[in-house]
């Protein structure tokens, strides 16, 4: 069995996309469909209007999806996810 010392720091998942995703969480609650507008987290997500959702936004949510799609490439398994740097 694996004993695991508690007091040990352990290593984070260097190929995580969770950083991409705070970024994109952050954007987009700052954005004016989620802030003036009486609308869901979710709805301001799929909403692609640029006067109520900054570009980057958007573009946050596309990396943040490449992101993803590249933890199951196989390529990347050994290199590393290079959008999670």
């Amino acid at each position: 069995m694996l004993h695991v010392n508690k007091d040990t720091p352990h290593r984070k998942a260097s190929n995580s996309c969770k950083q991409i995703l705070n970024d994109m969480i952050a954007c987009y609650q700052n954005t004016i469909c989620y802030k003036k507008t009486n609308t869901t987290f979710e709805d301001c997500l799929h909403n692609q209007d640029l006067r109520e959702i900054d570009e980057n936004c958007i573009i946050l949510k596309k990396a943040y999806a490449q992101c993803r799609r590249n933890l199951l490439n196989g390529n990347y398994k050994l290199k590393g996810n290079p959008l999670s740097r």
